[in-house]
């Protein structure tokens, strides 16, 4: 799976039962068997989470996750992306990011996250973009931006220099 195919999974809304999401029978179908699967329930809705590690330009811990409820894909996710970037980036370069910023705006000034997680719910696409290489800052530092229908709404951080 590459970036690309991740993104075009399409998803169902939360709120409506996951209609417009794709099948699980659809990704099975592309991807091949999930190398894991776990069944949960949650309000009365039976829900499902696959796990796949064949990710392209990735690290060897890399996976992309599916969340199903209703048999339809709700929320999607992709980690272990490796990114190429001209430097690290600083707590400075975190700190530049503000509420309001677009994702694209995001993008542009720090290149492409390492991991995407995205669902919607009530019509809103919530996105979260995971950076975690290339990071200034003590062992395991990294931060996460938040995007609701295009728009920073939250960050956090950890460890950070």
């Amino acid at each position: 799976m590459s970036l690309s195919d991740f993104e075009s999974i399409q998803l169902g809304d939360v709120a409506k039962d996951g209609a417009g999401g794709v099948t699980k029978e659809e990704l099975v179908a592309k991807w091949g068997k999930p190398i894991s699967r776990s069944n949960s329930s949650f309000q009365n809705v039976q829900t499902e989470l696959l796990t796949w590690n064949k990710v392209a330009n990735a690290d060897f811990t890399a996976t992309f996750t599916v969340q199903l409820a209703n048999k339809r894909v709700v929320q999607k996710a992709i980690q272990g992306l490796k990114v190429r970037r001209e430097r690290q980036l600083t707590l400075d370069d975190y700190n530049a990011i503000q509420a309001g910023d677009t994702e694209s705006d995001v993008v542009s000034r720090l290149g492409k996250p390492n991991g995407y997680s995205e669902n919607i719910l009530n019509g809103m696409v919530t996105k979260e973009l995971s950076y975690t290489s290339d990071i200034k800052g003590q062992a395991g530092a990294n931060f996460a931006v938040t995007v609701q229908n295009g728009q920073v709404t939250l960050k956090s951080q950890v460890n950070m220099e």
